[in-house]
């Protein structure tokens, strides 16, 4: 199957295109962010978005779980796990990186893990070194000037052995 026709690539790319919908409204307009439970900020914005992504996922896809962090979870049992933030970064400055031995506890779980939180092109030759083969990225790339130029160097940077 190509990947273009695979139809969790597809779901995945337009739920991309509807969070990030909802935050170009408010990029740059100020919004204020609160403190969530474990210290880490949250906006109107993140909470939004997510709801938009969750929507779509769910439509979509109404038999499969969804684990969202700020608008909680629908069934037991996910389908695959986030691990991060595997470095600092700027989107969660309280949050402390949990570095590679938290990917490799969650690895041990039995599912497939998306490292996130950090994630660079600079960065992540080392972590594929260590065998983490699926990412989840903010910053590394919507933070860019070149958005799809940005997104092609960390897919070609996942792809090397």
């Amino acid at each position: 199957m190509s990947l273009m026709k695979n139809p969790f690539l597809l779901a995945a790319i337009e739920a991309a295109r509807a969070g990030e919908a909802v935050i170009r409204r408010y990029y740059n307009t100020g919004v204020k962010a609160t403190l969530k439970q474990d210290a880490s900020p949250v906006t109107v914005a993140d909470v939004e978005s997510e709801r938009a992504i969750r929507a779509l996922l769910e439509a979509r896809f109404p038999d499969h779980g969804f684990y969202g962090e700020e608008t909680g979870s629908r069934a037991r049992d996910a389908d695959y796990l986030s691990c991060g933030p595997m470095f600092a970064t700027a989107l969660k400055p309280r949050l402390p990186a949990k570095g590679l031995s938290y990917w490799d506890a969650a690895v041990k779980l039995g599912r497939p893990v998306f490292a996130i939180g950090g994630i660079t092109a600079e960065r992540l030759p080392e972590l594929v070194r260590r065998g983490v083969d699926r990412i989840a990225v903010c910053a590394g790339v919507i933070g860019r000037r070149d958005v799809a130029s940005a997104a092609r160097r960390l897919r070609s940077a996942l792809n090397r052995p």
